[in-house]
């Protein structure tokens, strides 16, 4: 009696497609823990910002903010200021190299991560902008914008990466998200 150990070892030690399947599955999960942790990294480094002290502007700053304030009390006083309140100082921007901060906090909140399946790999970052302004808010530039009254303004972004340190931070975390991936 003889026994073809090759097709024995084949068909009844592994099943290749199912660890084909076991294997792509661990990758997938693994993966998308890891575009989940700096994801969180990079959202945690966008701080809300805070308004300007009258002490840290300049006194071109001062004066124009002192100047509204004038021309609001004489309106309050005519009983005609309006429903906006008095004129609120500015926030303070953060400096170059340093995360951005969020008045609204909707850069932190439109930060996303997803599986693309063709490449096999993670996207991680910000959805897109009509105005390209979240490209220029990671690596600087020149864009043209609307300002408050509609016109569009230059206006010059010095940089304030927030993805790249995030996924620094994240680096030596990540191979442990692979760690028993693989059921």
């Amino acid at each position: 009696m003889t026994i073809d150990l090759k097709s024995y070892q084949k068909n009844y030690f592994l099943d290749r497609a199912a660890v084909k399947d076991a294997v792509l599955a661990g990758k997938i999960r693994s993966l998308k823990r890891g575009g989940g942790l700096v994801r969180t990294i990079a959202r945690r480094s966008i701080k809300k910002s805070r308004r300007v002290a009258l002490s840290e502007m300049s006194p071109r700053s001062q004066a124009i903010f002192k100047n509204k304030q004038k021309k609001y009390r004489a309106l309050k006083r005519k009983g005609k200021a309006g429903p906006y309140g008095p004129p609120k100082r500015p926030y303070k921007k953060a400096e170059p190299g340093e995360p951005p901060r969020s008045p609204s906090g909707f850069l932190k909140r439109f930060l996303f991560f997803g599986y693309d399946v063709p490449n096999e790999e993670v996207i991680i970052g910000p959805i897109r902008s009509k105005t390209g302004t979240v490209r220029h808010l990671e690596h600087g530039g020149r864009a043209t914008l609307p300002n408050s009254r509609g016109r569009r303004v230059p206006m010059t972004f010095k940089g304030n990466p927030f993805m790249k340190p995030a996924l620094k931070t994240a680096a030596p975390n990540l191979p442990d998200q692979f760690k028993n991936s693989i059921r």
